[in-house]
Protein backbone atom coordinates (compact mmCIF):
# COMPACT_ATOMS: atom_id res chain seq x y z
CA UNK A 1 0.00 0.00 0.00
CA UNK A 2 3.14 2.29 0.77
CA UNK A 3 4.69 1.93 -2.66
CA UNK A 4 0.94 2.71 -4.17
CA UNK A 5 0.94 5.70 -2.09
CA UNK A 6 4.48 6.49 -3.70
CA UNK A 7 4.14 6.24 -7.00
CA UNK A 8 0.83 7.99 -7.23
CA UNK A 9 2.37 11.06 -5.26
CA UNK A 10 5.80 10.69 -7.35
CA UNK A 11 3.01 10.58 -10.50
CA UNK A 12 1.24 13.77 -9.28
CA UNK A 13 4.94 16.08 -8.02
CA UNK A 14 5.58 14.86 -12.64
CA UNK A 15 2.63 16.18 -13.94
CA UNK A 16 2.38 19.21 -11.49
CA UNK A 17 6.18 19.90 -12.23
CA UNK A 18 5.09 19.10 -16.44
CA UNK A 19 2.03 21.28 -16.28
CA UNK A 20 2.76 24.03 -14.05
CA UNK A 21 3.85 26.74 -16.37
CA UNK A 22 0.37 26.10 -18.38
CA UNK A 23 -1.96 26.35 -15.00
CA UNK A 24 -0.10 28.78 -12.92
CA UNK A 25 -1.86 32.14 -12.15
CA UNK A 26 -0.01 35.19 -11.76
CA UNK A 27 -0.25 37.23 -8.54
CA UNK A 28 -2.85 39.44 -8.85
CA UNK A 29 -0.50 42.16 -8.39
CA UNK A 30 1.49 41.76 -11.33
CA UNK A 31 2.11 44.65 -13.14
CA UNK A 32 0.37 44.33 -16.83
CA UNK A 33 3.48 43.61 -18.45
CA UNK A 34 4.45 40.96 -16.42
CA UNK A 35 1.15 39.57 -17.23
CA UNK A 36 1.08 40.30 -21.26
CA UNK A 37 4.61 38.56 -20.83
CA UNK A 38 3.02 35.36 -18.75
CA UNK A 39 -0.06 35.21 -21.04
CA UNK A 40 2.41 35.58 -24.23
CA UNK A 41 3.98 32.52 -22.88
CA UNK A 42 1.93 30.56 -21.83
CA UNK A 43 0.15 30.93 -25.78
CA UNK A 44 3.15 30.22 -27.09
CA UNK A 45 3.19 26.98 -25.00
CA UNK A 46 -0.59 25.75 -26.15
CA UNK A 47 0.75 26.98 -29.76
CA UNK A 48 3.64 24.02 -29.11
CA UNK A 49 1.53 21.48 -28.13
CA UNK A 50 -1.09 22.05 -30.07
CA UNK A 51 0.98 22.06 -33.25
CA UNK A 52 2.49 18.80 -31.94
CA UNK A 53 -1.32 17.52 -31.60
CA UNK A 54 -2.20 18.59 -35.22
CA UNK A 55 0.57 16.93 -36.48
CA UNK A 56 -0.05 13.52 -35.05
CA UNK A 57 -3.60 13.89 -36.10
CA UNK A 58 -2.37 14.46 -39.60
CA UNK A 59 -0.01 11.42 -39.68
CA UNK A 60 -2.78 9.49 -38.13
CA UNK A 61 -5.20 10.37 -41.01
CA UNK A 62 -2.88 9.78 -43.25
CA UNK A 63 -2.16 6.41 -42.25
CA UNK A 64 -6.11 5.49 -42.06
CA UNK A 65 -6.15 6.79 -45.49
CA UNK A 66 -3.24 4.34 -46.71
CA UNK A 67 -4.81 1.75 -44.96
CA UNK A 68 -8.36 2.64 -47.10
CA UNK A 69 -6.54 3.02 -50.16
CA UNK A 70 -5.29 -0.72 -49.57
CA UNK A 71 -8.53 -2.57 -48.48
CA UNK A 72 -9.98 -0.74 -51.33
CA UNK A 73 -7.58 -2.59 -53.83
CA UNK A 74 -7.73 -6.02 -51.59
CA UNK A 75 -11.83 -5.79 -52.18
CA UNK A 76 -11.36 -4.86 -55.93
CA UNK A 77 -9.01 -8.00 -56.67
CA UNK A 78 -10.93 -10.15 -54.49
CA UNK A 79 -14.77 -9.17 -56.77
CA UNK A 80 -12.30 -10.12 -59.87
CA UNK A 81 -11.29 -13.46 -58.62
CA UNK A 82 -15.20 -13.70 -57.00
CA UNK A 83 -16.44 -12.90 -60.60
CA UNK A 84 -14.09 -14.58 -62.31
CA UNK A 85 -14.87 -18.10 -60.20
CA UNK A 86 -18.38 -17.86 -60.72
CA UNK A 87 -18.10 -17.71 -64.13
CA UNK A 88 -16.18 -20.57 -64.13
CA UNK A 89 -18.71 -22.37 -62.74
CA UNK A 90 -21.33 -20.92 -64.26
CA UNK A 91 -23.39 -23.45 -66.34
CA UNK A 92 -21.32 -23.52 -69.79
CA UNK A 93 -18.24 -22.29 -67.98
CA UNK A 94 -15.29 -24.08 -68.51
CA UNK A 95 -13.17 -25.02 -65.51
CA UNK A 96 -9.75 -25.64 -66.81
CA UNK A 97 -7.25 -27.82 -64.40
Amino acid sequence: MTAAIDRTLTDLDQYQAEWAPLTEMPAVATPPELLLTWLERRLTQWDTQLTAAADLASTVEKQLDDRATAVSRWNAVFARWRESLQRMLAPGGTVSG
